[in-house]
């Protein structure tokens, strides 16, 4: 039980231990991991966490086992750390990957409007040449992000990314904004999406189109040309 224990010694030495660059690098990350599992309880490990965090001569597997440490910690107070992880087009893609992740984890604590977030999420979809972060900076923008016209045509946009992980969950946060916004400037935008996501339904994936249908059933896509492509699918 740690609760109340944060300060003994056993506590200290493994915050000492994620921290020393001259302990080997599995020690390291197996201190990061006892870290994780105290959760809640170590949120006196918070700053030298993020200090490491952002050091970037430290091995990005290293790294990578912070931001799950920080993660257990539930530590919501590292967004803007995280922001300067994914602005930083050096960094390792996988670490910017899960940095992403745990954006998403901390819906619930209610990201910073003023943390630099949107930015760099919406650079990330638009510019980045990995699919896979542009795929989970979509899925972030549409689950964090309260949504706007700018938002509604960039997932238009994002419609057509070569990578169909990305079209997918662009379609998917189309589909979340219809169902959650009754703003009619916003419902307006979303029947302009349809023409590119009736385009979508010729596609050879199959969880793409899926994804596509959810949409237009919730965006309300009724005009004949997608009752018929409709039709033909089915």
């Amino acid at each position: 039980d740690w609760e109340g224990k944060r300060q003994e010694p056993i506590f200290c030495s493994v915050i000492a231990a994620v921290q020393e660059s001259t302990v080997p690098l599995e020690v390291r990350k197996n201190a990061a991991y006892v870290l994780r599992g105290i959760g809640t309880g170590a949120e006196d490990a918070i700053l030298p966490l993020k200090a490491l965090l952002l050091d970037p001569s430290q091995p990005p597997e290293m790294r990578k086992s912070v931001i799950w440490a920080l993660r257990g910690i539930w530590a919501a107070p590292v967004v803007h750390e995280l922001v300067q992880v994914l602005k930083n087009p050096d960094n390792n893609d996988e670490l910017r990957g899960l940095a992403i992740e745990t954006l998403l984890s901390f819906t619930d604590k209610n990201v910073p409007k003023n943390a630099g977030v949107i930015p760099i999420l919406e650079a990330i979809l638009k510019q980045d040449t990995n699919s896979h972060l542009r795929a989970s900076a979509a899925k972030a923008l549409g689950q964090i992000v309260t949504p706007d016209l700018a938002l509604v045509e960039l997932f238009d946009q994002a419609l057509g990314d070569p990578s169909w992980v990305v079209r997918k969950e662009a379609a998917d946060a189309l589909g979340r904004i219809a169902q959650n916004s009754q703003d009619s400037g916003i419902r307006k935008a979303l029947q302009e999406t349809i023409p590119r996501l009736r385009t979508a339904l010729d596609d050879q994936n199959y969880t793409l189109r899926s994804y596509v249908v959810s949409a237009l059933g919730q965006i309300g896509g009724n005009d004949r040309d997608t009752l018929t492509k409709l039709h033909d699918i089915l």
